[in-house]
């Protein structure tokens, strides 16, 4: 998500203010002041900035908006101002800035360094220099204009840019004309100038890259603000007449509140492609409902189904969603006379609860399943893949830093397929459900149909993995197909029974506790977890507003891609904040890299907070 909430530290141009806290006048800006580094002063960067955060960012106590205009509507655009500092416009507004494409000259000779250079400064903005030369009067289809305002403590603010079509010349309007566009932000600041927005934008993303942030944080689908709200987010290949096609059990459970796509900002606009598609749902009745969202032809009822996201929720009289757990499938009597009676053309099933019955996973209820259900029912244990995974039961301690260690054993049962497969060629997996990569690899040796792992894990809350293997095995012979089979789901539940106290992996440190305006505190950081230090390499470690997560300032970095990258000196930095007021600044440290294993792993580790206090006369 985007960096839409922070602990605004107080700007070098705010220093010379006539009042404390009060933000400067646009008039009043020094001749030589500049805009800080983060805020775009071109079309390349204002065209990045739009791409990573959206279109707002706050951050140093300035909300930032870049809107992108299309240059082919004709549209004149003004700001309307609302909020508790409706009446403070001339001190919170900076000078508007707005920034076309402007294509540099190209360079005669083609294999020149100028010209490596322009085709370089051409790509960054996707810009194609051989399509330049067969449309040399070519216009970009947007521009930005960059607007940049201060917040004041204990205020709201709201923000709406229209957009008016141009009136014939000599036109007198009677009153105002209705906008033909309208888009609105709100923000809310507190007493210490910690400002977020409170509109949509500040929850939900309106950026590619917030759209991955999004996903790789929530999952696919998911309960947002407190259950108020579905969010279904996700890629869409629209090539192929793919959509997204929602099935809800009842049907009137859910309405949608909102649904959009992102895309780049095209400078040439490209056919197809992949929408990054966000919809947002409503409770529109009490009681529990399955959602089933997936991703195929909606116009071929033989579609296949490139991708599906599921889940059973309730909402209750407010209106408030909660995802239900899911429990494992319970073979019984029951469930086999709803399938036969669906069968036999007596009772329908919900199209959720007939992929839950199908239990061959061919995209059809038919004998089959029955028969699986059958065998389930006789044989209780039974694994139709032929893979059974055994693990711990009931609850599981956690240990800290120095991980919890359990033992699993995954057996391969079906001896038809052994018969004809080469087990030496076949690979276990062990997996859970909410990763998608192995947490063990195991490669089979000789003939064994067993194979035993101890896996260790660093939990620190209390709560549930559902664990299954996977086999993957090469057939006999150059060209034989490739067979994968699933194993049962083993559930384990995590829970905070031991008194072992919790091993930090980064420990920062100060000297600084109580420091005068102005000063810059100096902070280093090492490693405390051995465990750690031999396993980790191309690490970043950076301070932190330990309030807001913004980044103060790196204190180290290696792209060392084999050696253990710590020697054991710690790392160090200066934090230069200008801190002007009497307040406390909570201050953290954030290390990230990659683990040394096989697969390689992300690694991420932050501090203790440290607390400096800054007053105009510290303690000696």
């Amino acid at each position: 998500m985007k960096r839409k909430s922070t602990a605004a530290f107080i700007a070098l141009i705010l220093a010379a203010l006539p009042f404390a806290g009060m933000p400067v006048s646009a008039e009043a800006l020094p001749p030589d002041w500049q805009p800080p580094e983060w805020v775009p002063t071109d079309f390349a960067s204002a065209l990045d900035f739009y791409g990573t955060y959206g279109a707002t960012m706050v951050k140093d106590g300035m909300v930032c908006i870049v809107s992108m205009e299309p240059t082919y509507d004709n549209l004149t655009y003004d700001l309307e101002f609302g909020g508790t500092i409706t009446n403070w416009v001339d001190w919170c507004d900076y000078p508007t800035s707005t920034y076309e494409l402007e294509i540099p000259e190209a360079p005669e000779d083609k294999n020149s360094k100028e010209y490596q250079e322009y085709e370089e400064k051409l790509g960054k903005m996707g810009l194609n220099p051989r399509m330049l030369e067969n449309d040399p009067d070519f216009k970009a289809p947007f521009r930005f204009t960059v607007r940049l305002f201060d917040t004041i403590p204990d205020t709201t603010m709201e923000r709406t840019i229209n957009g008016y079509k141009e009136l014939p010349e000599g036109t007198v309007p009677v009153e105002k004309p209705k906008p033909a566009t309208s888009v609105t932000y709100t923000f809310e600041t507190d007493k210490d100038r910690k400002t977020v927005e409170t509109d949509w934008r500040g929850w939900l993303p309106d950026s590619v890259t917030e759209h991955a942030d999004f996903i790789k944080k929530n999952g696919q689908l998911s309960v947002q603000q407190g259950g108020q709200y579905i969010v279904y987010c996700a890629d869409v290949v629209y090539d192929g007449g793919i959509s997204v096609v929602v099935t809800q059990e009842p049907e009137d459970a859910l309405d949608v509140w909102m649904q959009y796509d992102i895309s780049e900002p095209e400078i040439m606009l490209s056919a197809g492609g992949t929408g990054h598609h966000v919809r947002v749902f409503k409770a529109a009745k009490q009681g529990s409902f399955d959602l089933l969202i997936a991703q195929k032809q909606s116009f071929n009822p033989n579609s296949v189904e490139y991708d599906s996201s599921s889940g059973v929720f309730a909402a209750d009289e407010n209106g408030t969603i909660t995802e239900e757990t899911p429990t494992a499938i319970i073979y019984n009597t029951e469930l086999a006379v709803s399938l036969m009676k669906h069968l036999t053309g007596q009772e329908p099933l919900g199209s959720v609860t007939g992929r839950t019955l199908d239990l061959n996973k061919d995209g059809i209820l038919n004998a089959a399943d029955l028969s699986i259900l059958k065998m389930h029912l006789l044989n209780p244990g039974y694994s139709d893949a032929g893979l059974v995974l055994r693990g711990p039961s009931g609850n599981v301690p956690y240990k800290g830093g120095n991980g919890t260690q359990m033992d699993f054993s995954v057996s391969f049962q079906d001896e038809k397929i052994s018969e004809n497969l080469d087990l030496y060629h076949a690979v276990v997996e062990l997996y859970s459900k909410d990763k998608n990569y192995p947490i063990i690899t195991m490669q089979a040796a000789d003939d064994a149909l067993t194979w035993d792992c101890t896996l260790r894990l660093n939990i620190y809350e209390e709560c549930d993995w559902i664990f299954y293997a996977k086999m993957t095995i090469q057939g006999e012979g150059e060209g034989a197909p490739v067979t994968t089979l699933h194993s049962n789901n083993v559930k384990v539940h995590f829970s905070n029974e031991s008194d072992e106290p919790e091993v930090k992996a980064l420990k920062l440190t100060t000297e600084w506790n109580e420091v005068g305006f102005g000063s810059k505190p100096q902070f280093k950081a090492e490693l405390t977890d051995p465990q750690f230090i031999e396993q980790l390499r191309r690490v970043e470690v950076v301070l932190c507003d330990a309030d807001t997560g913004n980044e103060i300032c790196k204190m180290t970095q290696s792209t060392d891609e084999t050696a253990v990258v710590w020697d054991g000196t710690p790392w160090k930095c200066t934090a230069d904040l200008n801190i002007q007021e009497d307040k406390t600044v909570r201050f953290q440290a954030v290390i990230t890299g990659m683990t040394n294993t096989v697969p390689e792993r992300p690694f991420r580790a932050v501090s203790d907070v440290v607390s400096v206090h800054f007053c105009e006369t510290p303690a000696p």
